[in-house]
């Protein structure tokens, strides 16, 4: 170890070594932004973890959740990292982690950016000894937050960030904010006891937080039957909630909600463009065609799409967050009905033809097997309305082999 400098960079060389300041502080909360004092409270225990990660697909407002923890009296210091693409250079990554950290930590880049800039693919070796003794062990608890991590990672900067997390101090709170969970030991974490996670599941809106985003949204004049339609439509998934309170007309609110039973092609549209154009063609094949099923097994896929094969996708795309709902013994999985409705409408749009053919049993005759404490996990789509909901949400992941780029 190095003897810890007096002073670390100083803001003009940040800027020289390429430092966007934009990207080291949080947006401001957007309008309807919904107190979560439940999530800001567990966001607070992760101090006494070693590891706090907040994983969902988009629109499930998980930056909104940590800006709102940031500026909570109770977060304390927070240095903040807004990730993107660019990212994935480690020398781009770390120097703009280690002017983050400089916010709070004077001494942080005094002798680091330079181990840095010599030994860019070699962070342990070099940069993290340096950067770790410019941090003081001793002294007040902060926090740096790494938002969307899934645009930078890559083999290299989740193995750096990996032995940072390792080997941090303990009044360091790590804040992990990403669409797929990323390569850090998470099971290892969890089995340890030293991770805090939020899930879609936390970040769905219930029905108080329901009322409570669309009076921040001005969205009112709704009966109670109304609003809880609306949740139902969406399933709590803030990001249609958000753009259904935009669409929503300034007269006849209710006749609007009721429409929505039968489709809103605005909200399907931009799920559409957003998810299935950025998956790569193998796998957009896969999901059109099985989003015939209303509940996907590898023994029903294999049926549907005609070959073997489907459990690796399915496990992959788990992996990616792409399926909120998954059974106990990861056999079953379900996705958000409005997704499901966004592919089967694609599927009609570009293979009418073949919707028909998917609904007839396998050539062979053979039936997929399913438990007959299960309701059929499909239903003929001729007799139902290529609207009408199906299942539950999620997204695939930048690193996965099963998408080409970040869905949205």
């Amino acid at each position: 170890m190095t003897s810890r400098p007096r002073t670390g960079a100083s803001r003009n060389e940040l800027i020289e070594v390429g430092v966007i300041e934009g990207k080291l502080s949080p947006s401001r909360l957007p309008s309807g932004a919904v107190s979560r004092a439940s999530l800001v409270e567990r966001m607070d225990s992760g101090r006494h973890h070693r590891l706090t990660l907040v994983s969902a697909p988009a629109g499930f407002g998980k930056t909104t959740l940590l800006t709102a923890w940031a500026n909570a009296p109770t977060s304390g210091p927070v240095c903040w990292v807004s990730l993107d693409s660019g990212d994935t250079d480690p020398t781009r990554f770390w120097t703009h982690v280690i002017a983050a950290l400089a916010g709070h930590e004077p001494t942080a880049g005094a002798t680091s950016l330079e181990a840095l800039r010599a030994h860019p693919h070699e962070f342990e070796a070099y940069t993290l000894p340096r950067l770790l003794d410019e941090i003081p062990r001793e002294g007040p608890e902060f926090a740096l937050v790494l938002d969307d991590f899934h645009l930078a990672e890559t083999a290299q900067v989740a193995g750096d960030v990996a032995a940072f997390l390792r080997y941090r101090p303990d009044r360091l709170q790590l804040v992990v904010a990403t669409r797929s969970d990323p390569a850090l030991g998470i099971a290892r974490l969890r089995a340890s006891g030293d991770l805090v996670e939020i899930r879609a599941e936390d970040l769905r809106f219930d029905d108080r937080e329901l009322v409570s985003f669309l009076d921040g949204m001005g969205v009112v004049g709704l009966s109670r039957d109304e609003q809880l339609r609306l949740g139902a439509r969406t399933g709590g998934w803030p990001a249609p909630l958000r753009l259904l309170a935009l669409l929503m007309p300034d007269h006849d609110r209710g006749d609007f909600v009721v429409s929505l039973a039968r489709g809103s092609r605005t909200v399907v549209d931009y799920l559409t463009s957003d998810v299935l154009d950025l998956l790569t063609a193998e796998v957009h094949e896969f999901v059109l065609r099985a989003s015939v099923l209303d509940r996907m097994s590898a023994s029903l896929c294999d049926a549907v799409v005609g070959k073997p094969g489907s459990g690796a996708i399915l496990a992959d795309l788990e992996r990616s967050n792409f399926f909120t709902s998954v059974n106990a013994t990861g056999e079953w999985y379900q996705l958000h009905h409005l997704f499901a409705e966004a592919l089967r409408l694609e599927l009609s749009r570009s293979q009418p033809g073949l919707v028909p053919d998917l609904h007839l049993p396998p050539r062979d005759g053979s039936r997929p097997r399913a438990t007959s404490r299960r309701p059929p996990a499909t239903q003929s789509w001729r007799r139902t309305s290529p609207w009408r909901p199906a299942w539950c949400p999620a997204r695939p992941n930048r690193s996965s082999p099963a998408v080409d780029g970040s869905p949205f």
